[in-house]
């Protein structure tokens, strides 16, 4: 990028516009922390690091950063091939047809934009729709690499999906499908590889779980369907695991087949081999299950159970599994060790409020709001993004009669360890809920809907949607990477902070089921909080020197 610099210094243009150009070029250099020297100027790359950049961790507001990419990416041209400004481009007739046509594929224009701008693209190169194939596709992909934007996959996926979509719909839409290979690598093997028998020995299995046969003992409680899920992934994984260690998948034909000793192990040194020696992720947890399997559904001998135990005793010791937080959410909790961190997402609920009343368009000033909410819920009734998602207007909200008080009530059944959930919500959060409730939210929700955050067809919104929408905003409007699940651990850290050693508070709130979760996750925590409570205690005994430091 330095080179860029230079370049821009010897050209053609006005001085106002290099100083322009430059200035943008080192806010730049300070968004990503580094010297022009050493960011590369590939458009591809740098597009990369732009949209992993926190312009307002640089005191760079939005407006401004948006700004700075544009200037920097006319700043490359100078210097580099980048893609030319094809989103200026006007619709031929031909493709401003076909774009009326998704109008009645969608009701909001914003589900088919990014297939608006590959319209631009081919309209800009005399492209009709009836030339369109793969080349084309592919060059509009590399035109969206080398053009700076924030999420050139996501855009160049989003219009496949809309080209296909609208191929399936419409007969007179150009007969092309672009196929979009996954970029995910995919090992485990369909069921139907297997004989028919061993997936109905799972399925029992999965069954017992479950708890669907109420006659057959069961565990503690049954699982969950999104645990179930994932067991019945890690036994077709382990099936697999085997079949890629040599073994015949005609013999594998029940669970059995999996829980023999060697069998164990050569399922296990595929996992590990796979992780280049490690056996982190998921190793030790299908060599747990697998475990559980032959004990209570194969019944395999004693010794042969000591020695899996023994397997999974040195897993364990590998991955150096530890009590309470993981390091990497330590890390995401010290930035709200800065008290105008702290400030910025405690403020947050209210300053998106203020923003929506600023907001002209209706249904964005909802969504503003509808986030407020969230954020707001998340710090004062600090649940489960589950249970966030699924609330419910007439199930889980509860009003006094004659009274203001609120609460939010989550039966037992609903929560992952079956606790009962009860926030009684204060003052201001409920008129967030009022204001969002009567004002906001009728311009979001269809007729009927009862969905406090409501999806599509008046039903929740769905998790990631809503999680993602949550920790875009913080982002957008604080400068704060968090996902919805950390505010958890956010609220016992403000806490405790504050409070340093009432775990009992914690827990009741978190609603953990034993004060070994909450001690396990939170011992340590705040510890500077309490070192400094302690220096005041100590230097209060001073009586005048150094009292109230």
């Amino acid at each position: 990028m330095a080179d860029v610099v230079a370049v821009v210094r010897t050209a053609d243009l006005s001085k106002q516009r290099a100083q322009e150009l430059i200035a943008a070029l080192n806010t730049v250099g300070r968004a990503l922390g580094n010297d022009l020297e050493k960011i590369p100027s590939d458009p591809l790359l740098l597009g990369r690091r732009l949209a992993e950049a926190n312009p307002l961790a640089c005191n760079v507001t939005l407006r401004r950063w948006n700004n700075v990419r544009s200037l920097v990416r006319a700043a490359l041209a100078l210097a580099v091939p980048v893609a030319s400004a094809w989103r200026a481009a006007d619709l031929t007739p031909e493709w401003g047809m076909l774009r009326g046509m998704l109008g009645e594929l969608y009701a909001d224009a914003r589900r088919y934009a990014d297939i608006s701008g590959f319209m631009r693209f081919c309209s800009g190169r005399g492209i009709t729709p009836v030339q369109v194939n793969e080349v084309v596709f592919e060059a509009f992909r590399a035109s969206l690499s080398s053009s700076l934007r924030k999420r050139s996959e996501e855009t160049y996926a989003n219009c496949c999906r809309t080209w296909n979509k609208a191929g399936e719909a419409f007969p007179t839409w150009p007969a092309f499908r672009v196929f979009r290979a996954s970029r995910r690598v995919t090992w485990t093997l369909a069921w139907d590889t297997f004989p028919a028998s061993l997936r109905k020995d799972a399925q029992a299995w999965l069954d017992r779980l479950a708890g669907v046969d109420l006659t057959m003992e069961t565990f503690r409680k049954p699982v969950r369907p999104g645990t179930l899920k994932i067991r019945e992934y890690q036994l077709r994984s382990a099936a697999s695991a085997l079949v890629l260690r040599g073994r015949e998948p005609a013999s594998i034909g029940k669970l059995a087949d999996l829980v023999e000793i060697e069998s164990f192990k050569e399922i296990l040194r595929y996992l590990i081999d796979r992780r280049d020696g490690s056996a982190r992720g998921q190793v030790g947890d299908i060599a747990s299950l697998l475990k559980s399997v032959a004990q209570f559904h194969v019944g395999i001998p004693k010794e042969t159970l000591d020695a899996m135990a023994g397997v999974i005793r040195r897993i364990s010791h590998q991955q150096g599994r530890q009590q309470g937080l993981t390091e990497l959410n330590r890390r995401r909790l010290r930035p709200f060790d800065e008290p105008e961190n702290v400030r910025a997402l405690v403020g947050l609920p209210e300053r998106l409020l203020r923003e929506a009343r600023r907001t002209r368009p209706p249904v964005q000033a909802a969504l503003l709001v509808q986030t407020a909410l969230a954020i707001e819920l998340l710090l004062l009734a600090p649940m489960r993004l589950a249970n966030l998602a699924a609330l419910d207007i007439g199930l889980h909200i509860q009003r006094i009669r004659n009274s203001k008080e609120v609460s939010i009530v989550i039966q037992s059944h609903e929560v992952k360890n079956s606790v009962l959930l009860d926030f009684p919500l204060p003052a201001t959060s409920v008129a967030l809920l009022d204001v969002y409730i009567q004002e906001y939210r009728p311009l979001i929700a269809t007729a009927g809907s009862t969905a406090v955050f409501p999806g599509r067809a008046g039903k929740p919104k769905g998790h990631n949607t809503l999680r993602q929408q949550i920790s875009q905003t913080i982002l957008r409007y604080a400068g704060l990477t968090i996902n919805p699940h950390l505010f958890r651990h956010i609220t016992a850290k403000l806490y405790l902070d504050q409070n340093p050693g009432a775990y009992e508070v914690v827990r009741r709130v978190l609603n953990h089921r034993s004060m070994k979760t909450t001690t396990n996750f939170y011992t340590g925590l705040e510890s500077a909080a309490a070192v400094r409570h302690f220096d005041k205690t100590i230097l209060g005994l001073r009586g005048g020197e150094g009292h109230g430091d």
